[in-house]
C-alpha cells in the first residue's frame, strides 16, 4: 500500500539505497532536502527532521516537512512540503519538491495496473462474463 512518511531511522537502508542510485546515474537528487551526507545516519535524519520547526532553520528559509513514498517497505520517492511560502519563493520557488526513483515508481505502476486488470478479469468470469 502506498504511503507517505516521515524521515526515520527504521528507513536507513532503504534511503541509503535510494541515494546511491540517483547518484549512481549521476542526477540531480530532487528535493535537495534529501541530498545530504547521509555516512552519519542519525544525524541525517535529524537534520531533515529538525526543518519542520522555524526555531531550527536559518534566516530567511522556511519550515519545510520531507515525505518519503513507501510502497510497504520499498521506498520510491521523496516530497519536501513547505510550510509557508516567503517573499522569494513567491516569486521564484514554490510549494514543493519532489521526484521518485523512476524504476521504482514504474515497477509499482505496472503491479498496481496488472492487479487491477487481474481483479477486473475474476471478476468477469465470476459474473459469468
Amino acid at each position: 500500500m502506498l504511503q507517505l512518511v516521515k524521515t526515520t531511522m527504521a528507513q536507513q537502508e532503504q534511503v541509503l539505497a535510494f541515494l546511491q542510485e540517483w547518484r549512481e546515474r549521476k542526477e540531480t537528487i530532487v528535493p535537495n532536502a534529501v541530498d545530504r551526507d547521509a555516512s552519519d545516519f542519525a544525524s541525517y535524519v535529524k537534520q531533515i527532521r529538525d526543518k519542520e520547526s522555524r526555531a531550527n532553520i536559518e534566516a530567511g528559509w522556511v519550515p519545510s516537512t520531507t515525505y518519503w513514498l513507501t510502497d510497504g517497505d520499498e521506498l520510491l520517492g521523496a516530497a519536501n512540503i513547505r510550510h509557508e511560502l516567503n517573499a522569494h519563493l513567491l516569486n521564484f520557488g514554490d510549494i514543493s519538491g519532489m521526484e521518485s526513483s523512476r524504476a521504482r515508481a514504474d515497477a509499482v505502476w505496472r503491479r498496481s495496473s496488472l492487479s487491477s486488470r487481474s481483479r477486473r478479469r475474476k471478476n468477469s468470469a465470476s459474473n459469468g462474463r
